[in-house]
């Protein structure tokens, strides 16, 4: 990693209305469906492997209370949230549990690399489609249009499929590592224990 670390479903930068918008995978995942977007915010903060908050702030209370102000946008609502969460108290603590559980899950690198698998696939469609009509040279010297165009043609059935694939991007956004506290501890972490 460069000058710049993958950070998966970060909401920085995005407004809370845009946020799933910007990530629609969100909302194919069963633990995430059902949150309020500002929950699904918090949860991100406390919990996804590239929050800088894990970092920095280890204990459980001061990151609950400083994702819960982040995700509200104020701190007055905070210190209550946190209370109330580290005591099990909130209406539907289960299921932000469930959410904070499932976005542990998520590895960073794996969706770095289907992101590199797709961009690679997607280039090579575009060689296939440079191809000169001289490699499909018949046997007496002239070109093979059917097989030229069978290429071209099934280049297109998947161009679609390629295009979603690119579009969502599998959640990875960059950001300039001295915008974002904690990022070289991210970068450590992921070089660490998720790589496969």
């Amino acid at each position: 990693m460069s000058d710049s670390t993958p950070i998966v479903f970060s909401p920085e930068g995005i407004s809370t209305e845009d946020y799933k918008k910007k990530y629609p995978e969100l909302d194919t995942i069963q633990e995430f469906k059902t949150l309020k977007t500002k929950e699904l915010i918090f949860v991100w903060y406390y919990s996804n492997p590239t929050s800088y908050m894990i970092y920095q702030y280890p204990e459980k209370k001061d990151r609950a209370l400083q994702a819960w102000s982040k995700a509200m946008g104020t701190a007055m609502q905070g210190q209550n949230f946190a209370e109330q969460f580290l005591d099990r108290r909130l209406p539907n603590q289960t299921k932000i549990e469930e959410a904070i559980r499932r976005m542990e899950k998520i590895l960073p690198t794996v969706r770095f690399q289907a992101m590199e698998m797709v961009n690679k696939v997607f280039n090579d469609f575009k060689d296939l489609l440079d191809t000169p009509k001289s490699e499909f040279a018949k046997a007496d010297g002239s070109v093979d249009y059917n097989s030229y165009m069978a290429l071209r043609k099934n280049v297109l059935k998947e161009l679609e499929d390629m295009v979603k694939l690119r579009e969502i991007g599998f959640g990875i956004s960059n950001r300039d590592e001295t915008k974002i506290e904690g990022q070289k501890i991210i970068e450590n972490y992921l070089k660490g224990k998720h790589n496969v």
